[in-house]
C-alpha cells in the first residue's frame, strides 16, 4: 500500500476508534506512542497539509503502520481499501469485543 492510502485507514482509526480506544490498555498504549503519526495521518490523508510528507513524517505513518498491521497480525503489505477491511482480515478480535466497527460512508 502507499503511503496516502496507509494514512487514510490510520486517520480512521484515530477519528473514528480513539475515544473508544482509550478505555483498553492495549490500545491505549498504541494511541499515546503515536501521538504524532496518527493526527500526521489525518492532516496528510485529508490535505490539511499540502504536499508530502518529510522522510521523518513518512517514516512515522510507516512505523504506525506496521505497528497496526503486528497488533492486528495481517500482512502489512495487503491492500486494504479501508479500516473495516483490515480488521475483518484479522484473525483474532482487534476490537477486543468492546467496540462495534463503524461503516465509512
Amino acid at each position: 500500500m502507499n503511503t496516502k492510502d496507509k494514512a487514510h485507514i490510520l486517520a480512521q482509526l484515530w477519528v473514528d476508534y480513539r475515544q473508544e480506544m482509550s478505555d483498553d490498555p492495549t490500545w491505549f498504549e498504541f494511541l499515546n506512542y503515536y501521538d504524532i503519526s496518527l493526527p500526521l495521518a489525518y492532516m496528510y490523508a485529508y490535505y490539511v497539509v499540502e504536499g508530502e510528507p518529510t522522510d521523518m513524517g513518512t517514516t512515522y505513518l510507516n512505523e504506525a503502520w506496521e505497528t497496526l498491521c503486528e497488533m492486528l497480525v495481517v500482512d502489512s503489505e495487503g491492500k486494504y481499501k479501508d479500516l473495516g477491511e483490515m480488521f475483518a482480515s484479522s484473525p483474532n478480535d482487534p476490537l477486543y469485543g468492546q467496540i462495534t466497527v463503524k461503516e465509512v460512508e
